[in-house]
Formats: C-alpha cells, sequence, structure tokens
C-alpha cells in the first residue's frame, strides 16, 4: 500500500460550492486504477485533508495526471495549492 494526503486551504465562503462539486470528482477518482480508497475531510473554516490510499507506489505515480486534473477543478475553492505528504506503509488499525 501506499498512501498521500493533501493538507488545503479551502475557502470557507465557498465550503457549500465544494460539497456539490464532489459529485463531479467521485467517479473520476474512482475510476483510477490502483486506488483503494479516497477521503476528504473539512472543517467549517475551510481547512481540510485528503487521504488517498493506493495499491503501490506505481499506481500512486500513474494517478498523477488525473489526480492533478482534480486538484486544478477544485482550484477556485482553495486559498492556496494543496501541500501533499507521501507515505510508504499503510495498515489498517480499525
Amino acid at each position: 500500500m501506499h498512501v498521500r494526503t493533501a493538507s488545503f486551504a479551502g475557502r470557507a465562503d465557498k465550503i457549500k460550492e465544494m460539497e456539490a462539486h464532489l459529485d463531479v470528482i467521485k467517479p473520476k477518482l474512482s475510476s483510477i486504477p490502483g486506488v483503494v480508497c479516497v477521503y476528504t475531510t473539512w472543517n467549517e473554516d475551510g481547512s481540510g485533508l485528503v487521504f488517498a490510499m493506493y495499491e503501490s507506489k506505481q499506481a500512486a505515480d500513474a494517478a498523477l495526471p488525473t489526480v492533478s486534473e482534480v486538484w486544478a477543478e477544485m482550484a477556485p475553492f482553495l486559498t492556496a495549492p494543496p501541500a501533499i505528504s507521501e507515505f510508504a506503509t499503510a495498515v489498517k488499525l480499525a
């Protein structure tokens, strides 16, 4: 397993629009080969995190063009580009 997280600063005044746009990007993320799961969470101030788990680093790397396209679509709802972190190991605890 391979994980990438993205912390983001969303626009608090655009949260409802951002939530509505999730229905547009869900199929794009679900169709990426090697995706195990993708979750997102956010606060009322717009700060948030995306957690994406892939079958392998190779799958995560191959997903980059689609993920970049999705982030570009989300740009109107953000105050800055996301900060990406990468993790080589993931273990389900519960």
